[in-house]
């Protein structure tokens, strides 16, 4: 119900949804969001990004290079994650007049060994601020 001028209106296009680690979101018509897990598909990557910068001697201007792929390869997938949120929001809003969101705490599940996998899925920033 949304309340206008004329008295309160149903709202025939609303959806609610729920958020998870298999699927980015499940909309209440039964559809899912698939999460695109782009930090594991980096994984390998800054694996080997990481290994060789560890091999590099302190205060070394190759060390430093090294730490500035490894940086940059976190801010893609940063950049990347950002990015597919902020389409996949957009979309579901385009398609539905209204829309519920649940603010979870996922704090607490990313200290545990799910930390990857949990801010892989999450629909907030990893430290936690909304910008």
């Amino acid at each position: 119900m949304v309340p206008s001028a004329s008295g309160p209106t149903h709202v025939s296009d609303r959806h609610q949804g729920q958020l998870g680690l298999s699927a980015f979101a499940v909309l209440s018509d039964g559809r899912k969001i698939d999460s695109p897990r782009f930090l594991r598909r980096a994984e390998k990557k800054l694996k080997r990004l990481q290994r060789e910068l560890s091999r590099k001697q302190r205060g070394s201007k190759n060390r430093a290079k090294a730490r500035i792929k490894v940086a940059r390869q976190h801010a893609r997938v940063a950049d990347r994650r950002r990015d597919w949120h902020h389409k996949a929001s957009t979309q579901i809003i385009r398609d539905n007049q209204a829309i519920f969101v649940e603010d979870l705490a996922v704090s607490g599940l990313a200290r545990t060994r799910l930390a990857k996998s949990v801010k892989d899925a999450a629909s907030s920033p990893p430290d936690g601020r909304r910008r």
